[in-house]
């Protein structure tokens, strides 16, 4: 996933990572069949986006936003998605 690019993870990341306890490595190995689920556009140059990941013992969302003019993915956080806050499947916000 964006080839290329420097990956940059905040500490708050793995800290979750460790809470939920999933390592980064594990995350790493499901980046590639992620699926993108959500993607907010703040200009060309940058996108925030939601990445479902599926290969765990339960569902995973990564947010993180890619810097396309830095050639930069930034690492905001992972948690497990709740039903309270997703339809099920974990695909779709609850409006």
């Amino acid at each position: 996933m964006y080839d290329g690019y420097e990956h940059l993870a905040r500490v708050h990341v793995y800290e979750k990572c460790a809470a939920i306890d999933v390592t980064w490595t594990e995350i790493e190995g499901m980046l590639a069949t992620g699926e993108v689920i959500e993607e907010h556009v703040f200009n060309d140059l940058m996108v925030k986006e939601i990445r479902l990941l599926l290969d765990w013992s339960r569902p995973l969302h990564l947010v993180y936003i890619v810097h396309h003019d830095r050639r930069l993915v930034v690492y905001r956080t992972i948690y497990v998605p709740t039903l309270e806050e997703w339809r099920p499947g974990f695909r779709e916000r609850r409006k």
